[in-house]
């Protein structure tokens, strides 16, 4: 009869510990978002089905309520939101930001910055956090209705 050395046991079970957290820890909640009003749910059909599954290096995550009009990624998540309306502050004359093709109108908040797709419907909000040093960097990896 084989018997384990108690040091044997003691790795085995750190290991069986350690495995177990990590498949805890990416089953985490799920990450709350506002959905937009759902007049749009069908014409985001598409933009939804081409998002990435990583953005950033960062997976993405599972979204409560799934609409098929929101959808996440990373700590602090960067949020994406379809069927949007218009921001209250856009202006003829506001200073937009051009990536891949599309025109994005620029905020800044308290906690980051937010990028409504300008020109087209359904427009798309894209909430970056703060504490990503380079926001305008994430507005190429989604498809707007401009830039399909």
């Amino acid at each position: 009869m084989v018997s384990s050395s108690p040091l044997r046991q003691l790795v085995g079970l750190a290991v069986g510990v350690a495995v177990g957290l990590v498949a805890i820890s990416g089953c985490g909640r799920a990450v709350t978002v506002t959905p937009p009003e759902p007049a749009f749910a069908s014409a985001c059909t598409p933009y939804f089905a081409a998002l990435p599954d990583e953005l950033g290096g960062e997976r993405r995550l599972t979204i409560d309520p799934e609409t098929g009009q929101t959808a996440a990624w990373g700590a602090p998540p960067v949020i994406w939101r379809c069927g949007v309306a218009s921001p209250v502050n856009l202006a003829d004359d506001s200073q937009l930001v051009e990536v891949a093709g599309s025109q994005w109108f620029p905020e800044e908040l308290s906690d980051g910055a937010r990028f409504t797709s300008v020109g087209s419907e359904p427009a798309i909000e894209v909430t970056v956090p703060s504490e990503y040093p380079t926001p305008v960097a994430f507005l190429g990896a989604f498809r707007t209705p401009d830039s399909a």
